[in-house]
């Protein structure tokens, strides 16, 4: 059977998550320090946390009710690992690509951000499903 440990397959996503996501607040902090926002430094960090926060909220809120129900882990079918794991790879690659490319946009950085928000929007809510899905049913080993 093509199963994966649920313990594990969560944390490696949350790793995902968790390395990643410092990484690009890094990278907006670089711009920030770098004057790339002019007078838009809300707008800018506004994007970018509302681009990570709500998934990495799921992903804490999941742990935080796992560790106070102490039940024993399981195998998942290891589809459900890979959906939630390639859709947040596709996702976090994304908001680098946005962040990352804006110089070959032509345009300033906020309005860059705010006009990837026509892609990132539906592959975030893609991702946040997946994930939703595999950190929050228990049934669908």
């Amino acid at each position: 059977m093509n199963t994966i440990d649920f313990e594990k397959a969560k944390q490696r996503i949350a790793l995902v998550w968790f390395i990643l996501s410092p990484v690009i607040i890094i990278l907006v902090l670089l711009l920030e320090i770098n004057g790339k926002f002019t007078s838009k430094s809300s707008e800018a960090w506004g994007w970018l946390f509302s681009n990570i926060l709500p998934t990495l909220t799921l992903m804490l809120s999941v742990f935080f009710y796992d560790s106070r129900n102490n039940k024993p882990s399981f195998e998942i079918n290891r589809f459900y690992f890979n959906l939630a794991m390639g859709s947040s790879l596709f996702y976090l690659a994304l908001l680098f690509a946005v962040i990352l490319g804006n110089p070959f946009t032509g345009l300033a950085m906020v309005p860059w951000m705010q006009k990837s928000t026509i892609i990132l929007g539906p592959i975030q809510s893609i991702a946040a499903g997946a994930i939703g899905i595999f950190f929050l049913n228990r049934n669908i080993g």
